[in-house]
């Protein structure tokens, strides 16, 4: 009866100011801890608290990117204008993503999440033959060196490289949202260094918040994005606090329930994890990243082995504003399964 009490007033919440006041808790508790630590390098720098502040800007970065994820789905706030430009201004352009782009590329990765077609599928297709592979991508994309071949692509105008064989090729910004968006970032990394400038330094910005924007940040979300869907699946992640601060944010370690329900913002998540296993069976449930993450360089993945799918029907992807997206989101398109 309380777990039914706690689900009605969690989904009550949903489209009153009560939701509203939840996405302005999610902005302040992103930035808060990555603040605290660069006050305390400011006040005690030493290699520690360097270190400290370096760790805490890549983990909090991965929290402000479930905050541009909610507004995505326009669940951050009741407002679709409101989510667009809180999403873009306090989340993703901080963190140098293009909003656009990654809004689109994201809705596409739930239309064929598990697929061939997946455009995540980069981050999440590495078999047990390919760990080493998959170890030299997240050192090219944390030291950054990733960011600057595709930095290099763009401003030449070279296409991207073909994707890995049997899958869609990674999506590539275009050079028009390249110009629309980087004057509205440089605006916004500017007012960054500012604050560095008036705090501990302007030098500081460049090794604590721009370095680990490029770099670290997305080695850190293509782990997470990793261990999400390892082989195609849709998986949560029964995982202690410590790893839910690391990668699992905001109930993104219920990511699989997000799936089943699109539409669902993050703090109803807990409460929609019956319906989303009967509407999506095949949900995988695990009990820590870092053991899955073992499990896979130990070769004993405890995720079951799958086919890829190359021609599934596209699913629901949430991508409505919240007063159209019923009769889409109750169920996957026609012909779709249920699991992607």
């Amino acid at each position: 009866m309380a777990a039914e009490a706690r689900r009605s007033a969690r989904e009550r919440a949903v489209g009153t100011p009560l939701h509203d006041l939840l996405g302005v808790w999610m902005i302040v508790w992103s930035y808060a801890p990555a603040v605290a630590a660069l006050w305390l390098f400011g006040r005690h720098p030493s290699v520690v608290t360097f270190l400290f502040a370096l760790a805490m800007v890549t983990v909090r970065m991965n929290a402000l990117f479930v905050v541009v994820h909610e507004s995505w789905h326009y669940n951050l706030f009741r407002s679709r204008r409101v989510n667009e430009i809180i999403g873009a201004v306090f989340a993703s352009w901080p963190c140098v993503m293009p909003y656009d782009h990654s809004r689109t590329s994201h809705w596409n990765h739930h239309r064929y999440v598990g697929t061939a077609r997946d455009p995540d599928a980069y981050a999440w297709k590495w078999d047990d033959d390919e760990r080493g592979a998959f170890l030299w991508q997240l050192f090219l994309t944390a030291t950054g060196l990733a960011y600057v071949v595709r930095l290099a692509r763009l401003a030449l105008g070279i296409a991207p490289p073909p994707g890995r064989p049997g899958l869609a090729p990674r999506p590539a910004v275009s050079r028009a949202t390249a110009i629309r968006e980087i004057p509205r970032l440089a605006a916004v990394h500017l007012v960054i260094l500012a604050i560095f400038w008036k705090t501990i330094g302007v030098y500081w910005y460049f090794p604590l918040w721009f370095f680990p924007a490029l770099s670290l940040f997305p080695a850190l979300t293509g782990l997470r994005e990793f261990l999400e869907h390892r082989r195609g699946a849709l998986i949560v992640y029964r995982a202690w606090p410590h790893e839910r601060f690391v990668f699992g944010c905001f109930n993104f370690h219920l990511h699989a329930f997000h799936h089943a329900y699109a539409a669902a913002p993050w703090f109803t998540l807990p409460s929609v994890g019956e319906r989303a296993l009967r509407k999506a069976p095949n949900i995988v449930s695990l009990g820590s990243y870092l053991g899955e993450l073992f499990a896979y360089f130990a070769g004993r993945s405890r995720v079951p082995a799958r086919a890829l799918s190359v021609d599934a029907e596209p699913r629901a992807a949430g991508d409505l504003p919240l007063a159209q997206r019923s009769p889409l989101e109750a169920d996957p398109a026609p012909g779709a399964p249920a699991n992607g």
